[in-house]
């Protein structure tokens, strides 16, 4: 189910409980809707900021397995796929409509965002912590790899001042600082 706290974590009301299954990963967009992927059931569920069940849709046939999601201003849902090392572009009718990544470029991801300028960016600790970086297009713009080690990571999210929180195993949240650097033409 969802729960809505104040950002003082003093609860307001809870949904979904009668039709969610296995929530993986929430967002919210630009106009207060909810929006929920699921796991092993590998669907998208979108309620309004009351809890009203606006839509559902299946993503069976694009999914392996869903943990994050993040949404645009132009009604588009990006889901990280861990298994697929990638992540899955939808509308909000549910259709299909590109892939961003892949394996050997965001490989086994465990979050997405999009940053105050509208790149997307794709955690994994695949290996070290790495942020890669595209277009909401899909073109790829850069990488970036911690020199840290962490445990396995659960999620990752944005800050608006530039900041990335990544949550661990070990009961700690980490947070880097993603400056973009301009190029430098001479």
């Amino acid at each position: 189910q969802v729960q809505i706290f104040t950002k003082f974590g003093h609860f307001i009301r809870k949904f979904g409980a009668d039709v969610l299954q296995h929530p993986r990963g929430v967002a919210t967009d630009c106009w207060g809707r909810i929006i929920v992927v699921e796991c092993k059931v590998m669907r998208v569920v979108i309620f309004d900021m009351l809890g009203n069940l606006l839509n559902k849709f299946s993503c069976s046939q694009y999914l392996e397995f869903p943990n994050g999601v993040v949404v645009n201003d132009q009604m588009e849902i990006f889901i990280s796929d861990n298994r697929a090392h990638c992540v899955k572009v939808f509308d909000y009718q549910g259709n299909y409509l590109r892939q961003i990544g892949g394996e050997g470029v965001s490989n086994f991801p465990i979050g997405v965002g999009i940053t105050a300028s509208g790149e997307i960016t794709i955690a994994d600790n695949h290996n070290n912590f790495n942020l890669t970086v595209f277009s909401q297009a899909g073109q790829l713009l850069g990488a970036l790899e911690s020199k840290v080690k962490h445990a396995q990571c659960f999620d990752v999210a944005l800050m608006k001042d530039g900041s990335i929180v990544l949550a661990s195993k070990d009961y700690r949240l980490y947070i880097y600082r993603y400056v973009k650097i301009p190029n430098l033409s001479l």
